[in-house]
């Protein structure tokens, strides 16, 4: 696929298309496997971001990302400066004490004194003539000579010596002048260091709670989170799932999302579609998520369950608990679902459902379903809605608990779809519903 064609695909997906772009899209989307496979991913990554909690952010938020970048920004130019002047001020600092150490050394090489032996050596069984001999004029340059050395290596010897004694009064006081000089460089070093290493703190925005900016952020003290409230859905694990569990979710509203966490999208499927023959729930399976399974495509998929009692929903869960786990003492691998998270509906997803279902969103359930209350002043809404469907000619259907699949795709409604309109019934306000959303791994 070329980038144009991505490009193509990406404003399909959003919905910001011509018609003769989006006629180019579906062409595409029909003829290339690679088109659909990559619009697949687009599908799934958006569903992801599309779920994602949002957060109101602050007013100075876009200020607050500016600073921090200048500041890394500041950062990075340090450490480039760091990493060019750091080596020459090392080898600057070290020069002396390298020519030091070569003064010392050649120093110790010139000026290595005699042997003793050699000044003063025992000259035993002199004879007269020997002595006739060294007692004549010519032997006394060679006595001076010596004796001036020797007086020399005794400068030199007082000279070392007194170079030692001055070397060290000298580190002495250098040490008492840089002390202040230390604690000045130690304190500019502490402002420096957060631009140069990145060891900085900066102030967490307030973009609400409990969400905090992590990144770019690096040991950032923890404290002040550990006070924070955090709410979050209830997690039902797997593996301890009960009627009890059971009862705690139906507690939760009569119009749920249960957010499902498993391993392999099809398997899942084969279980849920079990589970509900067990029920005699019917179903309805799109023929485009099926192309996908076919097509060793993992998508994520949504199942929407309407019209259930109190007692049918109960039982349909806690049949899909055991249809799951029934090989678990054969093959463990082959449990699917690992959690569910379970929330309300929000109403942005309940009218997104309405248009995949190519349904009208007032047609759906409420968000918050009461048994209606019987007054004589007006007519209901459920009222209202069947005279509607009378006066165009639709026949009304009762409320009976039915399911589907399918994938988010932002094609046209299919032809399983259109059955599932055509079917769907009344909605019950006393009865529950439910939309599962299955991610799996693979």
């Amino acid at each position: 696929m070329t980038e144009a064609e991505k490009q193509l695909l990406t404003a399909y997906l959003d919905g910001v298309v011509t018609p003769a772009e989006k006629e180019r899209a579906e062409n595409l989307l029909r003829t290339s496997a690679e088109a659909r496979q990559f619009f697949s991913a687009l599908v799934s990554d958006s569903l992801r971001l599309k779920y994602l909690r949002r957060e109101q952010l602050s007013a100075d938020f876009a200020e607050f990302v500016v600073r921090l970048v200048r500041q890394e920004a500041v950062r990075i130019m340090w450490r480039a400066r760091l990493r060019r002047w750091v080596p020459l001020a090392v080898a600057a600092t070290l020069l002396p004490f390298i020519a030091w150490g070569t003064f010392v050394l050649l120093s110790q090489l010139l000026t290595r004194p005699p042997s003793p032996l050699n000044l003063a050596s025992p000259e035993p069984n002199r004879g007269p003539q020997a002595v006739a001999q060294s007692s004549a004029p010519q032997s006394r340059p060679a006595t001076d000579t010596e004796r001036s050395w020797v007086q020399l290596v005794q400068s030199w010897r007082q000279a070392w010596q007194d170079s030692l004694k001055a070397q060290e009064r000298w580190q002495r006081s250098l040490s008492t002048l840089l002390e202040p000089l230390g604690e000045l460089a130690s304190a500019a070093w502490s402002e420096v260091e957060p631009l140069v290493l990145g060891d900085w703190n900066p102030a967490v925005p307030g973009i609400g709670e409990p969400s905090v900016l992590t990144s770019p952020v690096r040991y950032t003290d923890r404290n002040p989170f550990r006070t924070l409230e955090v709410r979050l859905p209830p997690i039902f694990p797997w593996e301890q799932f009960d009627r009890g569990r059971v009862q705690e979710i139906l507690a939760q509203g009569r119009f749920l999302v249960l957010d499902v966490s498993c391993r392999d999208g099809q398997r899942t499927w084969e279980r849920i579609h079990q589970s509900l023959r067990h029920q005699k729930i019917p179903v309805v399976l799109d023929n485009r998520l099926k192309t996908l399974w076919d097509r060793r495509q993992s998508t994520v998929y949504f199942v929407y369950v309407e019209n259930l009692t109190a007692a049918q929903a109960s039982d349909w869960l806690l049949a899909l608990h055991r249809e799951d786990t029934r090989l678990t003492g054969k093959r463990p691998p082959e449990v699917q679902i690992r959690s569910i998270l379970v929330r309300p509906i929000l109403p942005e997803e309940r009218q997104r459902l309405g248009e995949l279902l190519g349904l009208p969103t007032g047609s759906l359930p409420e968000i918050a379903a009461t048994p209606p209350q019987v007054s004589g002043e007006a007519l209901s809404e459920d009222t209202l809605r069947k005279l509607e469907q009378i006066a165009s000619g639709q026949a009304i259907r009762p409320g009976l608990a039915q399911a589907v699949a399918f994938c988010p795709l932002r094609y046209p409604p299919s032809k399983d779809i259109q059955r599932f309109r055509r079917e769907h019934g009344q909605v019950r306000s006393d009865a529950y519903h439910f939309l599962l959303i299955f991610r799996p791994e693979r």
